[in-house]
């Protein structure tokens, strides 16, 4: 399944102090977990991502590069980002990371509104 996403996120967070990056982060990594985004789906590229949000494409590639990091991104090279199999990060991650995981579904302060 290799859907390209459209959408909207809402950066309004309690905790001023969170980086718009981090945010981000926490936000797809927490609809990766939720099953809102699935194995597969392709990410919009940074430019188209930026334009989007109306962030920096600096801010989008740090938060890409931190979900890659994580596992929860994967990089085809001239093609895109794909979200990774979830199960497979928790069977293979470190016990800290898919803790980390799972932890996101009840401390992300900002949603992402996906449509197709």
């Amino acid at each position: 399944m290799n859907n390209r996403w459209n959408f909207q996120i809402d950066l309004q967070t309690d905790n001023q102090s969170t980086p718009i990056y981090l945010a981000l982060v926490e936000a797809i990594q927490r609809d990766i977990c939720c099953g809102i985004l699935k194995e597969g789906d392709m990410l919009p590229s940074s430019r188209e991502m930026a334009s989007q949000l109306g962030l920096s494409r600096k801010t989008i590639v740090k938060a890409m590069e931190i979900l890659q990091l994580k596992g929860f991104l994967l990089s085809k090279d001239r093609v895109g980002l794909f979200v990774a199999n979830l199960a497979l990060l928790m069977a293979t991650s470190s016990q800290t990371a898919a803790y980390e995981a799972i932890d996101a579904l009840d401390t992300i302060p900002c949603h992402i509104n996906w449509a197709i």
